[in-house]
């Protein structure tokens, strides 16, 4: 691979973060050629049961309470695009969605490949968000990795335990973003939830993989940000 570009950040200096603090500051300075992407594992209430963290009271982790108190640091972070993962169904489309828009954002959702566990919405997925004066969307595409190991698995007529590993639901989300105020600008944003066993460490592989082989295809030739909750 391509050596990396490090940035040095013991030296640097940090915009403060709060209400509106950046997106003020960008316009008075007249700068709109950069971007704040905000990436957060939001936890869908489906997997935040008692017995999984039974250190917290019930109250503590209960999705009527947290829900607001999530909004509110969302909009702390004055993000431009913001990839949230373990976005529940039910949550996006009843909270998440219609808040968001009233801050001024758009949203798209992918839902994980696999059955909601029971009622309809009970599953979860990825969600981005973005700035809509500040971005319009060209393109949208979603990554399912059970999918591709479908493919893969086929072509290389492997045993079918293989096929029966890599089937986890996970997936990728990837927009490509025109900026309205310089439109012949472009910005790609990715964002997925990579599996989270630890003892799976090649089927977390072959997930990052199918992304980046997929980001490949596109044939970019705009800024790429890959954001997300990797398990790693």
């Amino acid at each position: 691979p391509p050596p990396r570009n490090l940035i040095n950040l013991q030296n640097a200096s940090v915009e403060p973060i709060g209400p509106r603090s950046r997106t003020a500051s960008r316009v008075a300075n007249g700068k709109t050629d950069s971007i704040r992407v905000l990436s957060y594992n939001c936890l869908a209430e489906i997997y935040a049961s008692s017995r999984q963290f039974e250190y917290c009271s019930p109250w503590a982790v209960a999705w009527p309470y947290r829900q607001r108190n999530l909004l509110r640091e969302l909009e702390r972070y004055d993000a431009d695009v913001l990839c949230l993962q373990e976005i529940q169904a039910d949550h996006y489309e009843q909270f998440l969605e219609p808040q968001m828009k009233a801050l001024g954002y758009a949203g798209i959702y992918q839902q994980k490949s696999r059955e909601s566990m029971g009622k309809v919405g009970k599953i979860d997925g990825c969600a981005t968000f973005y700035r809509e004066s500040l971005l319009e969307v060209v393109q949208k595409q979603s990554v399912e990795y059970d999918g591709v190991a479908q493919r893969t698995i086929a072509s290389l007529s492997m045993d079918s335990r293989a096929l029966n590993r890599l089937i986890r639901g996970n997936v990728g989300l990837i927009v490509v973003f025109r900026w309205k105020e310089k439109p012949t600008d472009y910005v790609c944003v990715a964002n997925t939830h990579i599996y989270w066993d630890p003892e799976k460490s090649d089927v977390k592989l072959f997930q990052v993989y199918a992304l980046l082989h997929h980001l490949e295809t596109l044939a970019l030739t705009c800024p790429l940000i890959v954001a997300g909750d990797f398990n790693s």
